[in-house]
């Protein structure tokens, strides 16, 4: 086996993961985050174990066509148009006020929208505020026993750090993955933000309105794109958007 400075391979890895594990076994401690996210450092599952509950998997219906059926006099009338369902995540970023943070393109054209919590109980939706230029939106679960991930729009987030992300891909989950951050202030056409976040954590369809978090079990970003095939890039809407969208909302408690 080959040694790397009188070391064998598997006791350098051995030794990065106690070190990594010293010092980033701190913030979260029985399921519960620290009151700063932006100070401590948290093992991986502490993070998956502490935000997976915030995150949930979101349906809906749209009622209208994908193209325009041309009405031809010798053919008769087009059929109707056929439902088509969507799918995807959101995240619970209020849970007094049952607020969840999602991708707008998901659930723009949608007449219905229903989310499936944590203990599998489904809730019908209602769309509350979008952003077309960060493409946001919010909508109101009124449901009891929400938990709430934590925004963590005081930290800037940096090129190679690492971060997970948590949501429904493919209609299971949820899912974790973890990567990097490779790229900061973006901008990538048709969205009109241009400050959006690029990193390597695997998403694919399903993943729109899901979570990227931070080492701190911080929520930094929504997931709204990918890019490139299935080993692509993850474009992610940053904390201080979600926030700003937040701030133009006015809603009462919907629980005691």
């Amino acid at each position: 086996m080959r040694r790397i400075l009188g070391l064998t391979k598997a006791q350098t890895i051995l030794g990065f993961g106690l070190l990594f594990s010293a010092i980033s076994s701190v913030a979260i401690r029985d399921g519960k985050a620290s009151d700063d996210v932006t100070s401590q450092l948290a093992t991986l599952d502490q993070i998956i174990e502490r935000v997976s509950p915030s995150v949930v998997a979101l349906t809906g219906t749209i009622d209208r066509a994908f193209h325009t059926q041309p009405i031809v006099p010798d053919g008769g009338f087009p059929d109707p148009p056929v439902r088509r369902q969507i799918s995807g995540s959101g995240v619970i970023v209020d849970a007094d006020r049952c607020i969840v943070v999602t991708a707008n393109h998901l659930i723009e054209n949608a007449s219905s929208i229903s989310v499936e919590l944590k203990d599998g109980h489904r809730v019908e939706a209602k769309r509350i505020a979008t952003s077309q230029n960060d493409d946001l939106a919010i909508i109101l679960v009124p449901a009891d026993g929400l938990v709430e991930a934590t925004i963590d729009d005081r930290y800037e987030p940096k090129v190679g750090e690492f971060v997970v992300s948590i949501g429904y891909p493919l209609g299971i989950g949820p899912i974790a993955t973890f990567g990097m951050i490779g790229a900061v202030h973006q901008s990538y056409a048709p969205l009109e933000s241009r400050d959006l976040i690029v990193t390597d954590a695997l998403i694919d369809q399903g993943s729109s309105g899901s979570a990227l978090v931070n080492m701190r079990g911080g929520l930094v970003g929504i997931n709204v794109a990918h890019i490139g095939r299935s080993s692509g890039y993850g474009l992610a809407v940053s904390a201080s958007a979600i926030r700003s969208l937040l701030s133009q909302v006015r809603l009462e408690r919907c629980r005691s």
